[in-house]
């Protein structure tokens, strides 16, 4: 190591794998992340903040078992390659001359076996880690190009810990909401469907009891998100007073409300989506949400219901205004009701009586008491 680098030192029991590429990432940092542990070795190459190549000595993490564990090659083969490697030729370049890959092959196997040691460090939970800050030269490897958060959510997806997915979390009290750069991280990260619909629970009044009770998701898989999110930047932790606690309490009381209304909407969506296509759906929910938008124009001012047929309970919260807790839910369940009401008298013009009939018992079959 030269004199003037700088190197950071700690173990994983006190910081996660998560946590230290979160700050690289933030700092971006260039130099080498070394993991040792009962001597396995393992290291993460940083350029600015992103990562760009991986390394380790553990047997099983060679590019020769990767490319078998991963079926480009056969166990003869690679017991034929191995024995000739020298000095200035590596497996890689054996399997190329051989024919039995080609050089595109190698680039992306070469690409796969270093994020996968990367992702192998997920699960790693002890162990001492140093940082090395350095600049890595021209000739230096640089086969990836990652940002850190994508990394961390994947790697987390990968989990299946749950002690330290809720250790990540925190008690079921905690208070989240997205963090000051969410709303870029979020244009970044590559998150799917259930990943989307978790962050939209997410608004800085609910817990994490109560995100775990709203999510349609299991508990566990939910918890998983909220750690990704957690740990990419992505949410943060809130705290509140008493007096906010029974604020959140009483908003997650109306939440509730638009989900049992979002459930029947979703089966009117769906029951849509299997006559006519999606831009049919879109025209027929719009009509009828203009014609209930009529008798409550402020409740529904920029509320869309879509193909998928979700209200969307904060433009919801901020149109009821500052009115006393009770009148927001009076006017919130006579303005669902009567948008509910008016999809299905629409239904019965445009696919007749029994089709009305049958979207209607499947609506009531999952109707709770006062809100039908």
């Amino acid at each position: 190591m030269e004199s003037d680098d700088l190197t950071i030192r700690g173990s994983l029991s006190e910081s996660s794998l998560p946590e230290l590429l979160a700050s690289i990432s933030r700092s971006k940092e260039t130099g080498i992340l070394n993991f040792h542990d009962a001597g396995r070795w393992k290291a993460i190459y940083f350029k600015e903040g992103r990562i760009i190549y991986a390394m380790s000595n553990a047997q099983d993490d060679r590019l020769g078992e990767f490319l078998l564990k991963t079926g480009r090659i056969t166990v003869r083969q690679f017991l034929e390659a191995s024995k000739m490697i020298q000095a200035d030729k590596k497996l890689g370049a054996v399997l190329v001359e051989q024919g039995i890959i080609t050089p595109d092959d190698l680039f992306v196997a070469i690409h796969r076996h270093a994020e996968a040691i990367v992702y192998s460090l997920f699960d790693w939970t002890r162990g001492e880690y140093e940082f090395v800050i350095k600049d890595l030269t021209a000739d230096g490897p640089m086969v990836l190009d990652l940002d850190s958060e994508n990394v961390i959510l994947e790697g987390i997806r990968r989990l299946k810990d749950f002690t330290r997915m809720y250790a990540g979390v925190g008690p079921l009290e905690t208070v989240l909401r997205p963090s000051a750069n969410a709303e870029n991280l979020t244009h970044k990260l590559s998150l799917d469907e259930d990943e989307s619909q978790v962050l939209s629970l997410v608004n800085g009044r609910l817990n994490v009891e109560q995100i775990l009770a709203m999510s349609y998701l299991p508990n566990f898989e939910t918890l998983r998100i909220l750690f990704g999110l957690l740990a990419g930047g992505v949410l943060e932790r809130g705290g509140s007073d008493e007096a906010e606690k029974r604020g959140i309490e009483l908003e997650y009381e109306l939440q509730e409300v638009v989900e049992h209304y979002n459930g029947s909407f979703e089966r009117v969506c769906g029951f849509l989506r299997e006559k006519i296509e999606d831009e049919e759906t879109i025209q027929f929910t719009e009509r009828v949400m203009g014609e209930v938008a009529k008798q409550f124009p402020l409740l529904f001012e920029g509320v869309e219901l879509g193909t998928a047929g979700r209200v969307d309970f904060d433009q919801l919260l901020q149109n009821l205004g500052d009115k006393p807790h009770e009148a927001k839910k009076a006017v919130l369940v006579d303005g669902l009701n009567e948008l509910t009401y008016g999809l299905l008298l629409e239904i019965g013009r445009e696919f007749g009586k029994v089709e009305q009939e049958t979207v209607a018992t499947s609506i009531l079959s999952q109707a709770q008491p006062g809100l039908a």
